[in-house]
């Protein structure tokens, strides 16, 4: 991950979590240097978005209006912290004309 999105910024959305025990993809941002944010905390303009697959339809319908995002292929892995498959995409929000 780190050699393909070179300094982008990195964010991580994990939805499916306890109340006031939010997950975070330790593991990946221990080797990640300590970049990964969580998305719903900083509303990003850009960068690089961590989603595991259980958590996709979950990000489509919260912020797919908002964002275009690609998924980056090559980079799925399977994340210890969440047991989830996890796909790296790229994402930009979308300016205000193209927001439904």
């Amino acid at each position: 991950i780190a050699q393909a999105v070179a300094d982008a910024p990195v964010y991580s959305h994990i939805a499916l979590t306890t109340p006031g025990n939010r997950m975070h993809p330790f593991t990946t941002n221990f080797y990640l240097g300590g970049r990964v944010r969580p998305f719903v905390d900083f509303a990003p303009q850009r960068g690089v978005l961590l989603l595991g697959a259980r958590e996709h339809d979950l990000f489509e319908e919260r912020f797919g209006a908002d964002y275009h995002y690609e998924r980056i292929d090559g980079l799925e892995y399977k994340c210890c912290d969440t047991r989830d498959l996890v796909s790296v995409y790229r994402f930009e929000k979308k300016n205000q004309e193209e927001q439904p």
